[in-house]
């Protein structure tokens, strides 16, 4: 089951929430509760078996702040996505270092806020997404959201992961045809995982190993312009 939460600690404002996600068309089946109080959102999610859709105020009352919130949630909750929301554009700075799915700014909730959740449910299910490859005689399954590059080498393809490099027989070119859109080849011998890069240079993507992956001079200009259409559907 999916479990959309809201937090917010303005109870009207909760409500409101609940009320425009109930009225959405979500191609899921999907459970909605609201808290406005983040320690007991945390507690009580923790009972409950399923994915979830945490949509986080980031300003929260008695000293709670839900960008600390979002940590735990990843720590405790990995079939997890969070989506921010909030009246104040002083912090978005600090939002990108819980990964979270989507910001939105609360005049705008209207306007973000199916958009928002679509892409949370999509990230839900590329999580699951595997891919079988081959290495010897061995089948090596692997979440493509564990993905965070892809390189050719001669007839073989290295599938890189945070902290493990694996070698497959399987084509560079099939491979990139079973990925989702969030991998896009930036070079003749790499693919990059735009959910991966921590900074974008001008000749190299940094992922977040910390792993460098370059980008080719006739791929610089498209790359550029698909990496910054994916920034644009981030926030």
């Amino acid at each position: 089951m999916l479990y959309i939460i809201v937090c917010d600690d303005e109870k009207k404002q909760k409500d409101m929430i609940m009320d425009k996600i109930s009225k959405l068309t979500i191609n899921r089946e999907y459970i909605i509760k609201g808290f406005e109080d983040a320690d007991e959102m945390v507690e009580e999610c923790l009972k409950l078996n399923g994915e979830f859709i945490f949509i986080i105020d980031i300003v929260l009352k008695n000293q709670q702040d839900g960008i600390k919130i979002a940590k735990i949630i990843n720590e405790k909750f990995k079939q997890s996505i969070h989506i921010y929301i909030t009246s104040y554009l002083n912090r978005v700075t600090d939002i990108f270092n819980t990964d979270p799915c989507y910001f939105i700014y609360k005049p705008e909730l209207d306007l973000r806020l199916h958009q928002a959740i679509n892409k949370a449910v999509y990230l839900l299910d590329s999580k699951k997404k595997k891919i079988v490859f081959h290495s010897g005689s061995d089948e090596i399954v692997i979440l493509v959201d564990k993905i965070y590059s892809i390189e050719r080498i001669k007839r073989y393809s290295l599938i890189h992961c945070e902290d493990k490099t694996f070698k497959v027989k399987e084509n560079f070119q099939q491979i990139y045809e079973q990925l989702p859109q969030c991998f896009e080849q930036c070079h003749r011998c790499y693919i990059v995982n735009f959910q991966k890069v921590k900074m974008h240079t001008k000749n190299d993507f940094i992922l977040a190993n910390n792993s460098l992956i370059p980008i080719s001079r006739n791929y610089k200009n498209q790359i550029t312009e698909k990496f910054q259409i994916f920034l644009s559907k981030e926030v």
